[in-house]
């Protein structure tokens, strides 16, 4: 169960770092005195990730821009939604990030 947003970011970024896969942090929004609702935003291989965690909800919702689009124009689509995300959910998110095929 995702607990800290702040560390599920700095858990995502470490295994990334790992994996040697490069990444720009485009946006970052944590809040923790809003049911820990947290925002993160990554540049991956030419596509934009968006991870929005509803920490009411406990669920963790990605969707993923078109190609080479610019983050303040990106069309998101949605590509999977986790509930109750916990450290097996990073493990998921570090291979879709690192497949080329996604």
């Amino acid at each position: 169960m995702l607990t800290d947003f702040q560390q599920f970011k700095d858990t995502i970024e470490m295994r990334l770092l790992f994996a040697k896969v490069d990444f720009e942090l485009q946006e970052f929004h944590y809040q923790p005195y809003a049911f820990g609702n947290g925002l993160l935003v990554y540049k991956l291989k030419g596509f934009i990730y968006k991870l929005e965690f509803d920490g009411k909800e406990n669920l963790l919702i990605i969707s993923k821009s078109n190609f080479h689009e610019k983050y303040n124009v990106s069309n998101f689509s949605p590509l999977l939604k986790i509930p109750s995300p916990s450290e097996k959910s990073i493990s998921e998110l570090i291979l879709l990030f690192t497949n080329p095929n996604h």
